[in-house]
């Protein structure tokens, strides 16, 4: 409902719709001014994460392609990311999957999530040939953040 909301508000769809980096920053105003638990706060996140995707799917119009590039981790929080910077590509996501597995490193949201949203009854027949992009580091100046991007194609 929240996502058709916004879709109305809008008023039309687009050939591409891009979300760039926004995601993350979608429960900051609610972290800095509400208090809650641990698993309020993961309901809550996940809660915003599907209306966004949701959105996105839905404003993009037929034939179009919706692409989301979100940040997962920052070296501010996880100061092993620090230690991957100068990799790239096939290197880099293979660094990430060892630095998950040791736990070392957590994903937030974990980009397969965000994939597996795609593939829910009501958003599976929205979207043909979802995909991740491999990840790539964003270098702020004074951190440097994780990115992963997300791409479908409308039928």
């Amino acid at each position: 409902a929240s996502a058709r909301a916004i879709m109305a508000g809008l008023g039309r769809s687009f050939d591409v719709v891009l979300s760039t980096g926004v995601l993350s920053q979608l429960i900051v105003p609610f972290h800095r001014a509400w208090l809650a638990t641990g698993t309020n706060w993961q309901r809550f996140d996940a809660a915003i994460n599907a209306v966004h995707m949701a959105t996105l799917v839905g404003s993009t119009g037929s034939g179009g392609r919706g692409i989301l590039a979100f940040d997962v981790l920052s070296s501010k929080d996880a100061p092993a990311l620090s230690r991957l910077v100068g990799l790239a590509g096939a290197a880099l996501e293979a660094a990430v999957a060892t630095e998950v597995a040791s736990g070392d490193i957590a994903l937030q949201p974990h980009p397969m999530a965000l994939l597996q949203q795609l593939e829910f009854p009501g958003m599976a027949s929205m979207v043909q040939e979802p995909r991740l992009t491999a990840p790539w580091l964003w270098n702020l100046g004074d951190a440097v953040q994780l990115v992963y991007g997300l791409h479908f194609r409308r039928p």
